[in-house]
């Protein structure tokens, strides 16, 4: 993904906000936001104002406690509005 900044979307790759399909979600974006299941992975992928190279990644499980199932989550682990 950050080699080939423009490829197109597909199956495993949401834009700008995702929920998790068994067990992971990717999610990148301008403001990327994701949400998913107790064990579940989110990797979030934030881009760069202005071009789609990676600014900043965040790497979230879901834990019940500290990231709560069914929330939205930012890049930098922040409960979020969708």
């Amino acid at each position: 993904m950050a080699k080939y900044p423009n490829r197109k979307w597909n199956s495993h790759v949401a834009k700008e906000s995702g929920t998790s399909c068994n067990g992971f979600c990717i999610v990148r974006g301008k403001a990327p936001k994701a949400k998913g299941q107790k064990g579940d992975l989110l990797l979030l992928l934030k881009e760069q104002p202005g071009n789609s190279q990676i600014l900043e990644i965040g790497v979230i499980c879901i834990d019940g406690r500290k990231y709560p199932e069914e929330a939205w989550i930012d890049v930098t682990g922040k409960l979020v509005e969708l």
